[in-house]
């Protein structure tokens, strides 16, 4: 097992993602957050200490698609479900914690596992729709309507 040194950057990226725990973050925001903080922090220590991070299972890695930079978000509770919703106007990476949602894919997932031999995994998921900003503006209404998607409800 490969010995984990403790740096002050290691230390700097890691105080930037526990303080914004339960939001996702770019590199380069958790560049700009810990430079805030008044520390000095080159890019290239940041990006490779989110990697070693990600490979220990402290943070999470999401890639989206190919247009939009990796996001990271601080694990409180590695083994926990989480549901996490993209809004399909701007992008933006979001949790959704909701009981009903916790027992819905309970349901949903005991289902698929017995019925039909899928289980699911819960750590990735990622449900798609658009945010309350983008709802505000009409963005949402724009997208669904360009997209072929009837927005009226049936």
């Amino acid at each position: 097992m490969p010995v984990r040194y403790s740096t002050r950057q290691r230390a700097a990226v890691l105080a930037a993602l526990q303080a914004n725990a339960g939001k996702y973050m770019g590199a380069e925001e958790v560049v700009e957050a810990i430079r805030q903080g008044g520390a000095a922090v080159g890019r290239t220590t940041v990006y490779r200490t989110l990697e070693t991070l990600t490979r220990e299972g402290v943070v999470r890695r999401f890639v989206l698609d190919k247009r939009t930079p990796a996001q990271y978000e601080y694990l409180n509770d590695p083994g926990a479900a989480e549901y996490h919703v993209q809004c399909r106007s701007c992008g933006k990476l979001f949790h959704l914690r909701c009981s009903e949602i916790d027992r819905m894919t309970a349901s949903l997932s005991n289902h698929l596992l017995e019925d039909h031999g899928v289980e699911l995994d819960l750590q990735s998921s990622v449900i798609q729709g658009f945010c309350s900003d983008c709802r505000a503006k009409g963005q949402a209404a724009a997208s669904t309507s360009s997209s072929g998607v009837n927005s009226s409800p049936s």
